[in-house]
């Protein structure tokens, strides 16, 4: 298992994947892989305590256990204006489908995926889906992508929901 570090070079940390390699693309980010780093260069969270109690623990992202297909974590807890960051790499320029694996116990939950800074999905509404560990997809439509390094933010617009994978 990898371990969250920040790697210090003089006053300054420097932001990294977690896995130590940008995840590859077409792929899934599993959202509780957000880059190493530290509070406001690889995430921004409203607090200062992981709620969910799990994985990362001396992060202050809300990870706790999931109950969707494959188990592992989900970000939950969210508030607006909470973000992370990951690295990826597109393998073939072309045209991609994003979606989110989302629960929520309410409606009005949104969250927008930036693409080295640029907004390429747009804002994604997070409905009902039955409760915060019944799982459901929400997806763009296509979403063109040139071949190469991306640093990927997953901004919260609206919170109350969990997210699991993008």
């Amino acid at each position: 298992m990898s371990q969250s570090v920040s790697i210090q070079v003089g006053d300054s940390c420097v932001e990294a994947p977690y896995s130590g390699n940008p995840v590859l693309i077409p792929g899934t980010i599993e959202v509780e892989n957000f880059n190493i780093g530290g509070p406001n260069i690889s995430f921004y969270d409203n607090d200062v305590v992981n709620q969910g109690s799990a994985y990362r623990l001396t992060d202050q992202v809300d990870i706790e256990n999931c109950s969707d297909e494959n188990g592992g974590y989900n970000i939950g807890y969210t508030v607006v204006g909470e973000w992370m960051k990951y690295m990826i790499n597109v393998e073939e320029s072309g045209d991609y489908i994003i979606s989110g694996r989302v629960a929520s116990d309410n409606s009005g939950g949104a969250f927008r995926v930036e693409f080295n800074g640029e907004n390429k999905t747009g804002t994604l509404s997070v409905p009902y889906t039955g409760g915060w560990q019944q799982w459901s997809n929400i997806s763009t439509g296509n979403v063109f992508l040139e071949s190469g390094i991306y640093t990927v933010r997953v901004h919260i617009e609206s919170g109350g929901f969990n997210l699991n994978k993008i």
